[in-house]
């Protein structure tokens, strides 16, 4: 089975037309809402209003808007999700001999907050198990935050990415980005900034509710403690990557 949509929160569409890594793993934003290839040039980010998508789009996501703007910004999410992405030591990768494997560009984090974190290894994510993967997962330990950085090379997979306008909560850069919350059913939180530019899509996430700042202190260059990562910290990160 071949995904054509990647969706997150149904409002940050990615194409793909090769097999997703979501079918691999499970992954906690693959969601098949269906086949809208008009949307989604191959090598292309499209930029398209709510009321252009299919009418059976339309409501789902006016209605997810709608929350955000109500202040309800958690997204329920099964608890598969937090089981799946929390054990994650058994798929892990230290570089070494599964190096050559990666097809995508990673970005350099030198300028970031996350250069002063712990490098833990990389998650293979797709388009096929055992490589080559032009969609890899970082993972970072940032004091008692679990942080990871997904990059996608989404043209050299021959897919695209579709955002929907009113979606788009903030900027990277000159990018569109969308900070978004997801919880399970037991309560466990996890925070999502996503992002596209013209060759790859990104999502970086941290495993607990960030708030979006910290009054006693705004800390840009190191993540020591949990109070140091808020979300304008999640976006200095973004902004830093090379």
């Amino acid at each position: 089975m071949k995904f054509a949509f990647i969706c997150t929160e149904f409002l940050l569409f990615g194409c793909s037309e090769t097999e997703s890594s979501a079918e691999i793993q499970g992954s906690q934003n693959a969601v098949v809402p269906g086949n809208i290839p008009s949307y989604t040039p191959p090598g292309q980010v499209t930029i398209v209003p709510q009321d252009k998508l299919p009418a059976a789009m339309q409501q789902v996501v006016k209605t997810q808007v709608m929350k955000n703007i109500a202040g309800e910004t958690y997204e329920q999410v099964p608890e598969d999700v937090f089981i799946y992405g929390l054990n994650y030591q058994s798929r892990i990768l230290r570089d070494g001999n599964s190096e050559h494997n990666i097809k995508v560009k990673l970005a350099k984090i030198d300028n970031s907050a996350l250069s002063t974190c712990q490098y833990e290894g990389f998650l293979p994510d797709g388009p096929t198990l055992n490589g080559p993967w032009t969609s890899v997962v970082r993972v970072f330990s940032c004091g008692a935050q679990l942080v990871m950085l997904q990059e996608w090379d989404y043209v050299s997979d021959g897919g695209g990415i579709t955002l929907v306008k009113e979606a788009m909560n903030t900027e990277v850069g000159k990018f569109p980005a969308q900070i978004s919350k997801k919880r399970s059913p037991s309560g466990k939180i996890m925070t999502e900034l996503s992002w596209a530019t013209e060759k790859r899509y990104f999502t970086l996430t941290v495993w607990t509710d960030v708030p979006r700042a910290n009054a006693k202190k705004n800390n840009e260059t190191t993540i020591n403690n949990q109070e140091d990562m808020t979300q304008q910290s999640m976006l200095n990160i973004a902004k830093n990557l090379v």
